[in-house]
């Protein structure tokens, strides 16, 4: 809520305790907002804020310089400065054919309609809200009932246990997860076919802070595409989602930019991880196994870097030898920069014994640790395992 629109609320509320009279409210609520939300799927967090931000600005343009409009639950409250019921009324009817015309023009708010309930209001009854509202800098967290990622458990070699639940989307063989990541083509090609993950990197976004909120004892990583934080339009947006919502979650949660493209400018990785850190406190990259610009990636400001392993565990000695190779190269040139190194996609409990003898940091893998719906499903399994014992 903008500090302007709180402070004229307030100054009507002081100014009616004082006369003793009657404020003239409207309570504007958005009808049909669950059909949106359900057809609009991975697209519900930016049309949220189209239909949030739109909506203000067509009830605003209607108020006087003296009026208020605000945020409410699935709606708006607006206060009007002028007491006479017949103006009110008249505003009123006007902010509801406006409201029908913007969300009929749009094919996906279609189904959306305004409910407008004109009353008079005492100071003692706003005062309340006034108080609640105005305290908090920044607006509630917006979340979404999507659960489009799932919560990859990070094992760490040192503690001998699981350290953290990264939140990242699934590639999916046979309705099953097979292994984390966006596009199945990466691994191969090292480059993107599809190069617009937003809508997905919101919805893991709110999905993550909602679970970093809930008392456990691991701490919960968020990845964002690599292709978001390239594009200066989709990094805003993505960035003011972070605000709008890390904002409880703050310093609990880590973030990793996902699938970086071999040649990225290291200037861009600076870019993207000087952004993220304003929120989170520690950035990783997920670069591709054939990166070879490693020996200054420190640089960029980052806690941890790596990649997904792209070739069968379970193949002759010298390809695996070659692979432990390729997986203790990394982890020293990264060590030596104070950079953690982080492996995904084990599928063998062999390999990745050897392979935790070249001081990696983390690892996952859905064979090894399989991914979960909600990091709290892992302190369940726990807690009955300790039962059955």
């Amino acid at each position: 809520m903008e500090s302007a629109e709180i402070e004229r609320l307030a100054a009507r509320v002081r100014a009616s305790a004082r006369d003793g009279g009657l404020i003239e409210t409207a309570q504007v609520k958005l009808i049909g907002l669950d059909e949106v939300r359900e057809a609009a799927g991975a697209r519900w967090p930016r049309m949220r804020e189209y239909v949030r931000e739109g909506s203000i600005k067509i009830i605003a343009s209607r108020l006087g310089p003296e009026d208020a409009v605000v945020g409410c639950g699935d709606g708006f409250l607006v206060v009007f400065a002028d007491a006479a019921g017949e103006h009110t009324r008249r505003r009123c009817a006007e902010i509801n054919d406006a409201l029908i015309a913007f969300y009929l023009g749009e094919d996906a708010l279609s189904a959306l309609r305004a409910e407008i309930r004109q009353e008079s209001a005492s100071a003692a009854q706003l005062a309340g809200l006034v108080a609640t509202t105005a305290k908090p800098k920044r607006e509630a967290p917006r979340r979404n009932e999507l659960m489009l990622g799932r919560f990859w458990p990070l094992w760490s070699p040192h503690r001998h246990a699981i350290a953290a639940h990264l939140c990242a989307p699934a590639i999916n063989i046979d309705g099953t997860p097979s292994r984390m990541g966006y596009a199945p083509e990466f691994l191969d090609k090292a480059a993107h076919r599809n190069n617009d993950y937003l809508d997905l990197d919101l919805c893991l976004l709110e999905q993550a802070c909602a679970a970093s909120e809930r008392p456990q004892t691991a701490p919960i990583g968020v990845s964002v595409h690599s292709t978001t934080m390239q594009s200066r339009s989709a990094r805003k947006h993505y960035l003011d989602h972070v605000a709008a919502n890390a904002g409880p979650a703050q310093g609990r949660i880590f973030i990793t930019i996902a699938e970086i493209v071999p040649g990225t400018p290291l200037i861009s990785l600076s870019e993207w991880s000087n952004a993220l850190k304003h929120t989170f406190g520690r950035v990783a990259l997920d670069l591709h196994h054939t990166d070879r610009a490693l020996t200054a990636i420190a640089s960029a400001g980052v806690w941890a870097a790596g990649y997904h392993l792209p070739f069968a565990q379970n193949g002759s000695s010298g390809s695996l030898r070659d692979a432990l190779n390729h997986v203790h190269t990394w982890c020293q040139v990264l060590r030596r920069q104070s950079v953690l190194p982080i492996v995904h996609g084990f599928t063998h409990q062999a390999f990745f014994d050897l392979a935790s003898y070249s001081d990696l940091w983390l690892a996952s893998g859905e064979a090894l640790w399989p991914s979960l719906r909600d990091p709290s499903e892992a302190a369940a399994r726990r807690s009955a395992r300790q039962a059955v014992a």
